[in-house]
């Protein structure tokens, strides 16, 4: 068998030296809290930590952690940063598993400036990643979220359970929010990434996912569209709207026509006004019968002329702007 390396030799010596902490405490200790419970002394803590992180490397396990920072390097590179359990992690950019392959034919300093806005848009999503290096005498420690977002695709994706993968359309799945725009989101959903657009994030009609979404939000999304052509090309259509019943079914039961309602607009195209009544009900005005053009955010009344029970919306005419939004 060959001869283990000095460094591993010294770590799980360190780690020996945990699991005899119950021991020490009661010799050390005339009364302990819990005697079933070992208090850990911060270097302990850390001989703990560094096993888990090569445990990580050598094994290929995945961890989980918060992305905290984006950092420039003197090359003009970027580097994202999550700590795992307070230890600094660094992740190169191009192992962050971001799709910028329409930038291709641009300079580096134009691929380093996207790579920086996108990483910008995710601080503070949750992401996947594998200890891809170690360096225990500087205390580095780099990561690879590539990695995990393949061996993640690999496992959900393409391995066969019972004759079908896990994921497949039709499936109610848990998914991290990890960027919002105002009209888009990104969702990443067991090592693949995919755009929400505004009209399937929710029933109700929203006038900015900002409003209603986070970055490191868990949602749920129902899977729409599915190509698996290998572990690099998968790609995902999903829907959050679709993985929960719609509540304007029943909340229309609530409306009558020629009812006067309290909604907010939510949006304006060229023929109809979008309207949100407070009742929980989505509507579409046709018509403003008010001096005062509504604008978004604006608070009206609205008269319904018609109700369309099978998709739960109303159809009426706003007849006053009550308060508008500034």
């Amino acid at each position: 068998m060959p001869r283990k390396k000095k460094e591993e030799q010294v770590e799980e010596a360190e780690v020996t030296k945990v699991t005899s902490r119950k021991r020490r405490i009661k010799e050390s200790a005339e009364v302990v809290l819990n005697e079933d419970e070992k208090v850990l002394t911060q270097d302990e803590k850390d001989a703990l930590l560094w096993l888990e992180l090569r445990t990580s490397m050598k094994s290929k396990r995945i961890l989980s952690a918060k992305l905290e920072g984006i950092e420039k390097l003197p090359s003009g590179s970027y580097i994202a940063v999550v700590y795992y359990k307070e230890f600094r992690i660094v992740i190169p950019a191009n192992e962050m598993m971001i799709d910028i392959s329409e930038y291709d034919d641009q300079s580096n300093l134009e691929l380093n400036n996207r790579y920086a806005q996108i990483l910008s848009r995710m601080l503070g999503a949750e992401i996947d990643f594998i200890i891809s290096g170690i360096d225990k005498k500087e205390k580095k420690v780099v990561g690879s979220r590539k990695s995990a977002m393949l061996k993640k695709r690999q496992q959900y994706y393409i391995n066969e359970i019972d004759g079908k993968p896990r994921i497949t359309v039709g499936k109610k799945v848990e998914s991290r929010v990890v960027a919002v725009g105002d009209k888009t989101m990104r969702v990443e959903m067991f090592g693949v990434e995919t755009v929400v657009s505004i009209k399937n994030a929710a029933w109700e009609w929203l006038e900015d996912l900002r409003d209603t979404y986070e970055v490191g939000d868990r949602i749920y999304v129902k899977i729409m569209e599915l190509e698996v052509i290998d572990q690099n090309e998968i790609y995902v259509s999903a829907s959050i709207k679709e993985a929960m019943d719609n509540p304007s079914k029943e909340n229309i039961k609530k409306c009558i026509v020629q009812g006067k309602y309290i909604g907010k607009v939510t949006g304006l195209d060229q023929n109809v006004i979008y309207v949100r009544l407070n009742v929980g009900v989505n509507a579409i005005a046709l018509a403003v019968h008010d001096r005062k053009a509504p604008t978004k955010r604006d608070e009206v009344s609205f008269v319904i002329t018609r109700i369309d029970e099978d998709n739960g919306i109303a159809i009426g005419i706003i007849t006053k702007v009550l308060k508008q939004f500034i």
